[in-house]
């Protein structure tokens, strides 16, 4: 994905999986600061462009809510 397909506000996840994430802002030419919420608490991490993906709405895989 390219970089500027990204935008504040997508909400994202990581290929691989796991919670869905705000994204917050670009932070160098490959990577972004991502926000979600962990325990009640905001956390943040800078997380590559290439390890991420746009939420398509849909469950994640092998989801069973």
């Amino acid at each position: 994905m390219a970089d500027e397909d990204f935008q504040p506000g997508d909400t994202v996840r990581l290929k691989s999986g796991g919670e869905l994430m705000t994204y917050e802002r670009k932070a160098d030419q490959s990577h972004g600061l991502c926000l979600w919420f962990e325990g009640g608490k905001q956390k943040e991490r800078i997380i590559s462009h290439d390890a991420l993906e746009k939420d398509d709405g849909l469950p994640p895989i092998g989801y069973r809510g």
